[in-house]
């Protein structure tokens, strides 16, 4: 039996047929900027081709060569990858004009990833994404394979789930003794909070759910209510010339109802943004649950889109704890991870957990992370750095709001001396929250505004560090440190200004110890 599972292994294999789909997809956003010459054709079609040509029809043929060419080009791209796997890792050969050629050895792939769309979840398929160490970008993407087949690459790659938890969906779980970690005041009756055996194996499992209340609070409180914000501001702007201004809704908020009207329609656009970030935090965390299962973590999430991330706990450069505005009076933080990769953007991060009490914070990375220490103690800055934070912003505010309170008529001048009060409540926030802490083998910074962020990283993670020193600083004694972890191209940074001169050279001594 051995020998066939072997002699299997090595075999090349293609993606489902429906993965041309994918292929298509990918074949629209490549030929994304000749699309626009077919109803540009079919205006200028009686000029072109005489004055007899329909326009219907040369539209209809230059859509519908369009479309053979994408599905043509689809077929052939799934023709042309193959991929095998063997004892050693996995070969893949891909591409059309160009022949590419991966071999990426088990060793190499630092997370293995899962999504099922809608499409695959209709056959029974998912797709994957392997990314490799320190590459540019996913070395290989398998759309469309079975699970049958996605579990066979994740156990040839060392990346198998636990038992039970292998598509990501709610599964039933067998009570067992809890972990012998250090334990938070309630922890196990926090909801869906487990540990279990894997299947013929005495390694432990641990597990942590998102319930449907923390799951409720989280959508209800999420910030992609900004982004979404910030998008319908900006898209209303693009239709107010061409729609928005004349149309009848506006005639009614506006001009029939005046100012009230103009104040009901800001809150209603408020409430239908609100309303669509709850709906997608809602659809992209539903169901979200973290396995810890032979040094890997296994994230799981998604209603519509099931997506499951695997990673090793060795890539793991820092945990990044998020207290956002609105969640920090309820005691509420989210847990991110800083990854290590060479990713388009400037950082790779992912999160850990969405949504969870603070007071069970160190228990939970206890738990899945014993590495690092959730940090009860900061040091703090002096009281001579907070004119550097407050007074000098505000001042500065100050001088650029003076040409403006004179020059803008109507009295709506006084307006600007806004600028220098926020510079001001900003200044105090980011004064009062900035500390570090160093415990053990651990660097602890943390920093903010409205939103407070901490960072907990081992030193040996710490890519390189700086400390400068202005001449204004020197007269102070203070110095500004700055402190990068190797994440993304330009890594991920973290830096404390105006700290004491001998506390900045006590970090320096004790990241420089190995």
């Amino acid at each position: 039996m051995s020998g066939s599972n072997e002699q299997a292994a090595g075999e090349a294999r293609r993606l489902h047929p429906i993965s041309m789909l994918y292929f298509v997809s990918k074949g629209v956003k490549e030929l994304y900027g000749w699309l626009p010459l077919i109803p540009v054709l079919a205006i200028t079609a009686p000029k072109v081709f005489g004055p007899g040509a329909s326009r219907l029809v040369v539209a209809s043929v230059l859509a519908g060569g369009a479309v053979l060419l994408l599905v043509g080009i689809a077929w052939l791209r799934w023709r042309k990858f193959m991929y095998r796997i063997d004892a050693d890792g996995i070969y893949a050969e891909h591409g059309l004009w160009v022949q590419k050629r991966l071999w990426i050895t088990k060793e190499s792939v630092q997370s293995l990833d899962t999504k099922a769309a809608v499409y695959d979840r209709m056959f029974g398929l998912v797709s994957l994404r392997l990314e490799n160490a320190g590459a540019s970008e996913s070395e290989a993407m398998f759309s469309s394979v079975t699970r049958a087949e996605a579990e066979r690459i994740r156990i040839a790659l060392g990346f198998a789930p636990s038992a039970g938890a292998s598509d990501g969906r709610e599964q039933k779980h067998h009570e067992a003794e809890p972990t012998p970690t250090p334990a938070a005041p309630g922890y196990s009756a926090l909801p869906a909070s487990h540990s279990g055996k894997a299947a013929g194996s005495e390694t432990t499992v641990i597990a942590r759910t998102l319930s449907r209340q923390e799951l409720l609070l989280h959508s209800t409180t999420t910030d992609k209510f900004g982004v979404i914000l910030l998008l319908a501001a900006g898209g209303m702007g693009k239709l107010w010339d061409s729609w928005l201004a004349d149309s009848a809704a506006w005639d009614f908020f506006a001009h029939r109802l005046g100012a009230l009207g103009i104040g009901l329609a800001a809150m209603l656009l408020l409430f239908l943004c609100w309303l669509v970030a709850v709906a997608a935090t809602y659809l992209t965390d539903y169901g979200f649950e973290v396995r810890l299962h032979d040094e890997k973590l296994h994230i799981a999430k998604g209603l519509l889109e099931r997506k499951q991330f695997t990673l090793r706990r060795d890539r793991i450069q820092a945990v990044h704890l998020i207290d956002h505005a609105l969640r920090r009076p309820f005691g509420l933080v989210t847990i991110r991870l800083i990854i290590a990769g060479a990713q388009e953007n400037n950082e790779k991060t992912t999160v850990l957990f969405p949504l969870m009490k603070e007071a069970h914070a160190a228990d939970f990375l206890a738990r899945f992370l014993p590495a690092y220490v959730y940090q009860r103690e900061w040091s703090v800055l002096d009281r001579s750095a907070r004119r550097h934070y407050v007074f000098i912003p505000a001042f500065i505010c100050g001088l650029l709001a003076m040409p403006a309170m004179i020059w803008i008529p109507g009295g709506f001048g006084w307006l600007a001396l806004l600028l220098p009060a926020f510079a001001w409540l900003a200044g105090e926030l980011s004064y009062r929250q900035t500390g570090w802490a160093m415990h053990g083998d651990q660097l602890a910074i943390r920093k903010g505004l409205f939103a407070r962020h901490r960072i907990l990283m081992p030193r040996r993670r710490v890519q390189w560090y700086r400390m400068t020193e202005t001449p204004f600083q020197r007269t102070r004694g203070t110095a500004s440190l700055k402190v990068t972890l190797a994440s993304g191209q330009a890594g991920k940074p973290a830096d404390i200004a105006h700290l004491p001169k001998p506390q900045a050279e006590a970090i320096l001594r004790f990241l420089s110890r190995r």
